[in-house]
Formats: C-alpha cells, sequence, structure tokens
C-alpha cells in the first residue's frame, strides 16, 4: 500500500473515531465544571464553618462578660442613692462595658409577659393574681447574640390565678 492509499482509510478510522472522541471530550468538560462547582462550594463552605466556629467563641467570651455585668448591676442596686467618686466610675464602667456588648451584636431581651421556653428558663413557679404561664419577676437577664438566644433569661413563672375559695381552703379558713 503505497501512503496515497492508506489517506482515505485514515480519514474514514478518524471520520467514525470523531463522535466518540466529541463524546469523550463533552463529558470530561461537564466532569471539569462539576468539580469547579464543587470546589467552590467547599470554599465557601470553609469560609462558613469558620465563621461559626469564631461567633461559637465570641459567645463564648460574651457569655463570661455577661457574668461580670451581673454583678456590676448588682453592685449599682447596692450603692443606689450614693453620688461619691466610687459610685460614678462604677456607673461610668458599667455603661461602656453595656456599648461594648451592643456594638458586638448583644442585646438585652426586652421585658415579655409570656413565659417562651425557647427564651426563658423558669426557675420557680408561684402563685399569684396573674393568669397561668405569665412571667412573675425576671431572676437573671437573657440576651441575645447577633439575633440569637445567647443566654436565656431565668424568671418566675405564674401558676395561675388562685381563687379565693381555693386560697381559703389553702390556708384552713371556713366561712
Amino acid at each position: 500500500m503505497t501512503d496515497e492509499q492508506e489517506i482515505p482509510e485514515i480519514v474514514e478510522n478518524v471520520t467514525e473515531e470523531l463522535p466518540t472522541q466529541q463524546e469523550e471530550k463533552t463529558e470530561l468538560e461537564n466532569h471539569l465544571k462539576r468539580l469547579q462547582a464543587e470546589f467552590e462550594n467547599y470554599k465557601k463552605r470553609v469560609v462558613r464553618e469558620k465563621e461559626e466556629i469564631a461567633q461559637r467563641g465570641n459567645a463564648s467570651f460574651m457569655i463570661k462578660l455577661l457574668e461580670l455585668v451581673d454583678e456590676l448591676e448588682l453592685a449599682l442596686v447596692h450603692i443606689k442613692g450614693k453620688k461619691d467618686e466610687h459610685t460614678k466610675g462604677i456607673e461610668m464602667f458599667y455603661a461602656n462595658l453595656i456599648s461594648l456588648l451592643k456594638n458586638e451584636g448583644i442585646e438585652e431581651m426586652k421585658n415579655v409577659e409570656k413565659f417562651d421556653p425557647y427564651k426563658h428558663e423558669a426557675i420557680r413557679h408561684e402563685d399569684s393574681n396573674k393568669p397561668e404561664g405569665t412571667i412573675t419577676s425576671v431572676l437573671k437577664k437573657g440576651y441575645y447574640y447577633k439575633g440569637v438566644v445567647l443566654r436565656h433569661a431565668m424568671v418566675s413563672v405564674s401558676k395561675g390565678i388562685v381563687s379565693s375559695a381555693i386560697a381559703n381552703k389553702a390556708t384552713g379558713d371556713k366561712k
């Protein structure tokens, strides 16, 4: 066979293999695109996980700072009415700490009357003239960190309205 006779045979072979080669090329391109998309998603997930870890670390530190806030609030209650330099210093320190916490995304839970187990921790139940499930007092304030509950508020919750007949019976009074 001469070179001229081999050329049509080669062209025929190439023509037969061309669709197969193009299918393989398309498959490889699609596979590459999927891998690129997976890698981009992986990078985004890693960044998101790092941010979550940092936020958890911040939240842990913020909880410790909230204990300091509680102690400062207790100190402010005890020195109420005094107008000396120490009192002013404590008040300024407290105000600066609250401002710092707000700037970091810490928000105090606002007064809510109805008990919510996702936001409150019931420390005790007590008789009251309020409907059942109503918060009667806040024993320890609750806080949010960037919109998520950081520390549940510790509260007292009403058992419900106690009728006078039941109250009299409980105390042993007879009419």
